[in-house]
């Protein structure tokens, strides 16, 4: 709205105070007990440990964030107002919020990121057919129902069983932030091969499901079966 209604540059105005909010709030936040325990700087037996979860996670996530890089830019191409971009954004987190508070913990991490990781290839295809905002609307409940399962899966399976969950959920965080970097610098490459946004929307969706079959090989690998 701010964009639409008065200019692009207060919308980094208003991200400002709200973070400065954000901050002053953080100082009042009560001090918490510790508990340390000893971890390599490299911790490579974690990384042996969860590796079907890290190098999936990491292979779908660099398709994702060179898509995420252009996204607001395609969806403009449609045509679509600023304010109805904001929407359609709106719908991935509000979706992430229902089904994270009512869906991820009936079901087991294993099956979490399985449906992620097929429901990320569904979304980024469905993407690149895209033609108009209503085509957007699904797609975006899509994108909010393959991260809350992927996020969520990811989350409780290297915590869950591991008492250094601080160092392995800054693993897996380290991961997501390694594809932030990887994803868009994949996208020049792709942008200046295919000419087209839709093309980094199909290799999303394409190393999306290469990520799935990998997980359940290596998911399968380590459980025997």
């Amino acid at each position: 709205m701010i964009a639409e209604y008065f200019a692009i540059k207060g919308v980094f105005t208003f991200s400002a105070v709200i973070f400065a909010i954000s901050f002053l709030i953080s100082m009042t936040f009560p001090p918490m007990p510790k508990r340390r325990y000893k971890v390599p700087f490299f911790p490579v037996n974690l990384f042996r440990r969860y590796l079907s979860i890290f190098l999936s996670y990491l292979i779908r996530h660099i398709g994702a964030s060179a898509v995420w890089i252009i996204y607001p830019l395609y969806l403009q191409s449609l045509g679509i107002s600023y304010f109805w971009i904001s929407v359609l954004y709106a719908i991935n987190p509000f979706g992430q919020f229902i089904l994270m508070y009512t869906v991820t913990d009936k079901l087991s991490a294993n099956r979490l990121m399985s449906l992620g990781l097929l429901f990320s290839a569904t979304a980024f295809f469905s993407m690149s057919l895209a033609g108009n905002a209503w085509h957007i609307v699904p797609v975006q409940l899509l994108v909010a129902a393959s991260w809350s399962c992927l996020y969520v899966g990811a989350l409780r399976y290297v915590t869950e069983g591991d008492v250094r969950k601080v160092t392995t959920t800054g693993l897996l965080n380290s991961i997501i932030y390694l594809g932030n970097i990887v994803g868009p610098l994949a996208w020049g490459a792709i942008s200046e091969i295919t000419g087209s946004h839709r093309g980094n929307m199909m290799v999303a969706a394409v190393t999306a499901l290469s990520s799935f079959f990998l997980y359940e090989l290596l998911a399968r690998k380590k459980t025997g079966e």
